[in-house]
């Protein structure tokens, strides 16, 4: 997959599940534009919201599913 299809499908992904490149899995909650092409999102995880860099989670492997 490249960063360009993964930007895409994180983009309609909201309310999905996401293993993150710790292995744990969160919710998404929201995406919206960061700055340039990178995009960021506020995901679920064990009950508390945390903010990813979208760009970050392509580079370390995180899967949604």
């Amino acid at each position: 997959m490249t960063i360009k299809e993964f930007m895409e499908m994180i983009w309609a992904s909201e309310k999905m599940f996401i293993v993150l490149p710790d292995g744990n899995t969160g919710f998404i909650e929201s995406v919206r534009c960061k700055f340039g092409t990178d995009l960021e999102a506020m995901i679920e995880v064990c009950g508390e919201l945390k903010t990813f860099s979208c760009e970050e989670l392509f580079v370390g492997g995180a899967e949604i599913v």
